[in-house]
């Protein structure tokens, strides 16, 4: 049973981003790439946002948006699988880049100048690395607390995606419930109506109960939807037209070939990572979210993805 809601949520999803059965497959392997690339641009992004560096490299086949019209590159010198630095040159260690094999390439010093950067920088100069700004907020704070003390080292290509879930959130957004927290329970209250039928019954509810109590909430989910949306001016208050909308989100796992080095400066010791800085095998799971817009009058548009 459990698989079969699976594959129905993931077919739900789909459905409300276009794919067609005929082309699936090509539709999937199609998306699966789009979110390997974004992966890699996003990460770079995040890594430029919080430290302002310029290390990607421009000719690795990625759309790097450096947000100040620059990229500077230069490839390793070794091409093994140890990527050797000089832990005494501070200036080379900052400018070193990585070759073209690495989308994702990140070798910087914290230095008192990035608590600058950050101070001055607000969560729209991130919108372009399609991160969600709360988790740029998370790792802009993440670095202070190892602040002047640490050698970051990351070099990451990635490799392949596979999507492992796809599912609907049907009436909400990430946005509404940044606006109105209380929102951020609405799922939860439907199935605290279940319990309380079940209780009140005094029995295990049958699937149609189930299925009836669950269209109920959402029918008042997509209701007070078009109340809000009304109520902000996204929609006429005359009620001539409205819209509704859903999130998709999607569970991506990214298999990486991956360099990851963090040295404590002062005594030299390997905080985290490979200390011999080799090339490892990794998988990231990351969390794919896309609002669907769906009008009255048929129309779907599809927004933009965005790592949550």
């Amino acid at each position: 049973m459990n698989m079969f809601l699976r594959g129905l949520a993931w077919m739900n999803a789909a459905g409300f981003l276009g794919a067609k059965f005929i082309h699936y497959s090509r539709w999937k392997s199609d998306l699966e790439y789009a979110f390997q690339h974004a992966f890699a641009v996003a990460v770079q992004g995040m890594l430029e946002d919080v430290y302002k560096t310029r290390d990607c490299n421009e000719d690795d086949g990625y759309a790097h948006d450096s947000g100040d019209g620059g990229a500077e590159a230069s490839p390793l010198e070794s091409s093994n699988h140890n990527v050797e630095q000089n832990d005494n040159d501070r200036d080379d260690a900052s400018s070193s880049s990585p070759s073209s094999s690495f989308p994702i390439s990140f070798h910087h010093f914290i230095t008192p100048q990035d608590d600058y950067h950050l101070k001055q920088a607000s969560a729209e100069d991130a919108s372009h690395h399609m991160l969600e700004p709360t988790l740029i907020s998370l790792y802009r704070s993440a670095h202070t607390y190892g602040k002047h003390k640490l050698r970051i080292q990351l070099y990451s290509k990635p490799n392949q995606a596979r999507i492992e879930s796809m599912f609907v959130l049907p009436f909400l957004t990430r946005r509404e419930v940044e606006d109105n927290l209380s929102l951020k329970h609405s799922y939860r209250n439907i199935v605290k109506a279940l319990q309380q039928k079940s209780a009140k019954e005094a029995r295990e509810l049958s699937y149609f109960e189930i299925g009836s109590i669950v269209l109920e909430k959402l029918d008042e989910m997509s209701t007070k939807q078009m109340q809000r949306r009304k109520a902000s001016g996204l929609d006429p208050a005359n009620g001539s037209s409205s819209t509704m909308q859903i999130t998709v989100v999607a569970q991506v796992s990214i298999d990486c070939d991956e360099v990851f080095v963090v040295k404590d400066i002062e005594t030299g010791d390997v905080v985290q990572g490979d200390p011999n800085g080799n090339i490892n095998d990794v998988t990231h799971l990351v969390r794919f979210e896309i609002v669907v817009d769906l009008s009255d009058k048929g129309e779907v548009t599809i927004g933009n993805w965005q790592i949550t």
